[in-house]
Parts: C-alpha cells; structure tokens; sequence
C-alpha cells in the first residue's frame, strides 16, 4: 500500500521509462505502463502526471467518483483523447502517437461507458464488425464468445436496439473481445445495471481473467470493483491519490475519502 504524491511504482518507472519491456520488483511483466501523462480537453487539463500499471494477467481497477478522471485515463490510453506529455507503453511498445486503430491491432480491446453497439445490426453482426484474425491459439472466435455471453447465442438475430442494458453491456464486451485481446479497458461496465445483472457482469469479468486477458477496469461501483480486482488507484480530480491491493483500498479510510460522493 502507497500513500504519496509520487508513488513508487512512479519512481520506478521514472527510472527506466527508456527500456523496451520491463518487469516489477518481483519479476512480473508489465502488460501496461503509464507514465505521469498530462491530458487537456482544449485548454482544460483533466488530467495531472498520472501514472499506474497492469501486469500480464492481473485485473485492476480505476477507483473514482464522477468527473474525477476516470473516462479521461482511458481514452488517453486507447488514444482518443491523446496526453500531451507523458508516456504509454502496450507490451514495451509506446502508444503515444498512434491512433486509435493502430493501438486496437497492436492487442487492446476498449469498451466504452456508453457501450457504442450498432442499434440496427443483429448480436451476430455487432460481433462481425470487431472480429480480428490473428492465427493464434488465444484468437476467439464466434463459438468462444457465445460460450462465455451464452444469452447473446439465444439473442443471436435480435437488433441491437431491441435489446436490454445489460444485453447491450455483454455484446459490447463481447464484440472488444472477438477481436481477440491481450489487454482490456472497460469503462463502467456496471452503470445502470440492476444488482443481479452486475453480479453477472463480475462473473463474466472473473472468467477473462481466468483466460489470461489483463483487465483495466474504470468504475464508480466500489464495492462490485473491489470484489474483482487484484489491485486498484484511486483518482480524483485528474490525480492519483492511492494505489493498493483490493484489501488495501477496502479498509484505507484516508483512501475512501476520496470515493465519497
């Protein structure tokens, strides 16, 4: 657990932000790196030297109230809204600048908050329109898919607009994941959900991780966050305030302070 205004992990990365690759203290790859990036909307800057990690195979989570960054870190990474300093590494390879397009083919998958399904294509055609063939034993396919959304296969030729929220939540992640993704952002997966559907949403979530995806997931929803990561950062206002395990941000009051709403 870390309290401070430059973290460790920051120093760290300070320190060899010109390597290609790299692993942490106890010799786990690094999957993401972000290195205090500074992001502007126009001449607003939202976001203030913020630095975090994802490690090969690990779920971690983006903790904040509205407004505080969140949505902000992860368009940065994907680079729809890219930093203007700062560094993004995918696998050892700098993001900052490529497009968005780019960034997806090199093995990133992002679901955005407000899901972005094609409304007049059916569930099978949603998932066409993000299918990514890579030749490799990790590619999924349609069936793989369908076997971890089972209810998107009995949805298989309804429109995108006849279905529900959480319908609608599951083919989004779903058609990210038919292209076949070794790092997935998913902005607040659980917003607008009912509680039964959310503890779907935290199996479904468990189930990638099992399948060795690593996870960066931005929410406002501690609690469901918290039950499925292995670690997480707290933002507020365009900063990094607290990084620790799941149990650290559980129990840090000082840290939950920053969650109130």
């Amino acid at each position: 657990m870390k309290w401070c205004k430059e973290s460790t992990l920051e120093k760290r990365l300070r320190g060899r932000k010109d390597n290609n690759g790299s692993k942490d203290d106890m010799g786990l790859e690094a999957t993401l790196e972000v290195w205090e990036i500074n992001t502007f909307y126009a001449l607003s800057h939202v976001l203030f030297k913020v630095s975090l990690r994802v490690q090969k195979g690990e779920l971690v989570c983006l903790l904040g109230r509205n407004g505080a960054g969140k949505t902000t870190t992860l368009r940065s990474i994907i680079g729809l809204t890219p930093p203007r300093s700062g560094n993004i590494r995918f696998n050892g390879r700098e993001l900052v600048g490529k497009r968005p397009y780019q960034i997806v083919r090199m093995g990133m998958g992002y679901v955005p908050g407000d899901r972005r399904i094609f409304p007049d294509l059916t569930v099978r055609e949603n998932l066409e329109v993000g299918r990514r063939l890579r030749g490799t034993a990790a590619e999924w396919t349609l069936e793989r898919v369908y076997e971890l959304f089972p209810s998107l296969k009995k949805l298989d030729k309804q429109l995108g607009n006849h279905l529900s929220g959480g319908e609608q939540q599951m083919l989004a992640i779903a058609r990210s994941l038919i292209g076949s993704p070794e790092l997935l952002l998913l902005d607040e997966p659980s917003e607008g959900l009912a509680p039964l559907l959310v503890k779907v949403l935290e199996d479904q979530v468990l189930k990638l991780r099992e399948e060795g995806i690593s996870i960066l997931l931005a929410e406002q929803n501690v609690k469901s966050a918290l039950r499925v990561s292995d670690r997480g950062y707290i933002i507020d206002k365009g900063r990094i305030f607290f990084q620790g395990t799941a149990k650290d941000l559980r129990e840090n009051e000082e840290a939950r302070r920053h969650l109130i709403v």
